[in-house]
């Protein structure tokens, strides 16, 4: 786990808080679907609503924990620059391409998810079985694409701002290895 290095209080409890809804989601979804599997199973009954309410929470469970990944830079993705020894300033430049191609996607679905949502709340539908708006359940579309993109940009801020410092690493590790094969350094 990647700790937040800033000092700011609201920052670092927005960033526990960001965690830890999807995991006592998940943990509630569990819960919910083995106790409906017990009802209708066991019991011969159900409660009424239970399904759509699982369903609510995995949409909030999946979507947030994906904006967690996205924070963290740890979503599934093809890892090609870590097994070639491909020169520095091309690793960057793919990196500010895949970077933004990332925004890109997700500021369209946080575009779309809220087009969709205005549209649902126009409508005032509800989700029959509970009788809540169904704007509740386009909500975590909105927040979890929402909160992706904000994470991809400031993940391609970061990889721009410290292009130059990267590069001089580089340059120094590649002096450090010719003087190595010289033999005019140890270890």
């Amino acid at each position: 786990m990647k700790k937040n290095k800033t000092g700011n209080i609201a920052i670092n409890i927005f960033s526990h808080t960001e965690k830890l809804i999807p995991c006592i989601g998940m943990a509630g979804l569990t819960i919910l679907v083995a106790l409906g599997t017990l009802l209708r199973y066991v019991f011969g009954t159900m409660i009424l609503g239970m399904e759509e309410v699982a369903v609510l929470m995995a949409l909030y469970c999946y979507l947030l924990g994906a904006a967690c990944a996205s924070r963290d830079n740890d979503h599934i993705r093809v890892n090609v620059l870590e097994e070639f020894s491909i020169p520095l300033k091309i690793r960057w430049a793919i990196k500010i391409f895949s970077g933004i191609i990332s925004m890109g996607v997700t500021g369209a679905f946080t575009y779309i998810s809220i087009l969709y949502g205005m549209s649902v709340a126009k409508s005032n539908m509800a989700i029959i079985p509970l009788g809540i708006s169904k704007l509740f359940a386009v909500l975590p579309l909105i927040i979890g694409f929402s909160l992706m993109f904000i994470h991809e940009t400031k993940w391609f801020v970061q990889v721009v701002l410290n292009q130059g410092n990267d590069l001089e690493i580089n340059d120094q590790l590649t002096a450090c290895a010719k003087l190595k094969e010289k033999g005019e350094v140890n270890g």
